[in-house]
């Protein structure tokens, strides 16, 4: 590789690399052929849309679900870790949840 961006040896390169001239990716590119660089970007591009829709779709570890309200924030005392199932008590306030 330290031939092929006209480098002196390997060291070379890497200081190439640290000093921002040459990039991973440019080096990756030379490594491998172009069709497998597209499928690897693309298989990269469908694992985070997919992690972004579970991300969305998924509840919150610290969901509190309440009967009839939807959208309330939520904020617990100190002292408060309920479980699933406990029953809890609570008011609403402005802004503070």
């Amino acid at each position: 590789m330290a031939n092929e961006f006209s480098y002196q040896g390997v060291d070379d390169l890497i200081a190439a690399v640290g000093y921002g001239k040459v990039t991973a990716n440019q080096i990756i590119g030379k490594i491998l052929p172009q069709e497998r660089l597209e499928q690897q970007r693309e298989e990269h591009e469908e694992g985070r849309l997919k992690g972004l829709i579970k991300k969305i779709t998924r509840a919150p570890k610290d969901a509190l679900l309440i009967k009839g309200i939807d959208n309330v924030m939520v904020r617990y005392a100190g002292c408060c870790n309920p479980l699933p199932g406990d029953r809890v008590v609570g008011f609403i306030t402005r802004g503070g949840g």
